[in-house]
């Protein structure tokens, strides 16, 4: 896939325009249709941080909506070429042996300030038996962890909503049962203070300035590294305006 992005004069400030994106899908696996959702995806994220810093933002909006497509289409084109695979089972699909296995998913935002959506992050994480983390504030760091298709479900649900910017950054098989998984996760998460002990299932809500914290509680997960690879990285992607302190016209 191929990503151009025209950047607007005077970028990035205030009051430039959007950039102009094109997504240019080389090989047989996507269709037409299929490069147009994911141009669709990245100017989407282009226009609503439009006079701010988004080539990040941007390119992992055209990455997560490739990923998404991805599977489906590749299912098709084997169809296509008569070779049997069934549409729906892809490598991710495929169950482990021996019970289920856990998966981690790691999300940024640009911010998460609006209390009904930290409320939806910490009841459909409970609602779906994942357990994790949310640092809210700028930026907003998400970790959730469970069985491979309630991770599917929740990204899906957090994507419905209305956000000024939001990247799935990472996703990891644990090699390990999602209730050994589940377990570790809760002592980790009892190490870092008495306010998270007896902590079992769901999404603990952090301090809008605790990213020391999250980092203390991925390192004791054995996961530091990926938390300040893909997350921490971001952090940078756009000082925040004084109307987002009120919440900004997205409500996120």
């Amino acid at each position: 896939m191929k990503l151009c992005l025209t950047l607007p004069e005077g970028y990035p400030l205030p009051d430039s325009r959007a950039m102009i994106v094109s997504v240019t899908v080389h090989g047989a696996i996507f269709s037409v249709a299929d490069q147009e959702r994911i141009q669709d995806a990245a100017t989407a994220v282009a226009e609503e941080m439009a006079g701010g810093e988004a080539m990040w933002a941007v390119a992992s909006a055209a990455q997560d909506a490739a990923r998404a497509l991805e599977a489906p289409a590749a299912a098709a084109a084997a169809a296509a070429a008569g070779s049997g695979t069934p549409a729906s089972l892809s490598p991710g699909s495929v169950p482990a042996a021996g019970g289920a296995m856990g998966t981690r998913v790691w999300i940024w935002f640009h911010h998460i300030k609006n209390p009904a959506k930290k409320k939806a992050i910490c009841d459909w994480a409970k609602e779906l038996g994942l357990v994790g983390a949310c640092k809210p504030g700028y930026p907003g760091v998400l970790i959730a962890q469970g069985s491979e298709s309630a991770c599917k479900e929740y990204t899906s649900r957090l994507r419905a909503l209305r956000w000024k910017a939001m990247a799935v950054r990472a996703e990891e098989p644990l090699n390990r049962g999602v209730a050994e998984a589940e377990a570790e996760f809760a002592a980790a998460l009892a190490g870092c203070g008495s306010a998270f002990a007896g902590h079992v299932r769901g999404v603990a809500l952090l301090g809008e300035q605790d990213l020391g914290l999250a980092a203390s509680l991925f390192d004791r997960l054995g996961c530091g590294g990926t938390f300040r690879r893909v997350i921490l990285k971001m952090s940078s992607e756009r000082d925040p305006e004084p109307g987002d302190e009120l919440g900004g016209a997205d409500s996120s």
